[in-house]
């Protein structure tokens, strides 16, 4: 390696950092989505939370009503819902039936992306 060769070679590195940090940033490593809890309806033995929320990710998307189960404690994140996923925003009502079935009711207004019928060993009916 000459002289001139390793006066470039800090600069060079600086380049790719300066170009490559932005264009990583601009291809959706980083999540534009948040949640906003709108309720929290624990299990009648502590040991699960339902949680809904309305996720938003931006101007180009509408905002849209999801909901996780998760244990007690545990926060759902910037995470999509586990449960179920509507296109928009909805009233839902969460009522536990028992330790492992819990109801949830809406009015089915938008598309459901997602609907499960069982997550973490608990049962989920629809209504």
């Amino acid at each position: 390696m000459n002289e001139t060769q390793g006066e470039f070679e800090p600069m060079k590195s600086r380049f790719l950092f300066a170009f490559l940090v932005p264009l990583l940033a601009g291809c959706s490593l980083i999540d534009p989505c948040e949640n906003a809890i709108s309720q929290t309806v624990t299990s009648p033995d502590g040991a699960h939370q339902v949680i809904v929320f309305t996720r938003g990710c931006g101007a180009t998307t509408s905002d849209s009503t999801q909901v996780s189960l998760l244990p007690t404690g545990q926060n759902v994140g910037d995470e999509d819902g586990n449960v179920l996923a509507l296109g928009d925003e909805e009233s839902v009502k969460v009522q536990w039936k028992d330790t492992s079935t819990v109801s949830i009711s809406f009015i089915r207004l938008s598309k459901t992306f997602k609907k499960e019928a069982v997550v973490n060993n608990v049962h989920i009916r629809y209504n």
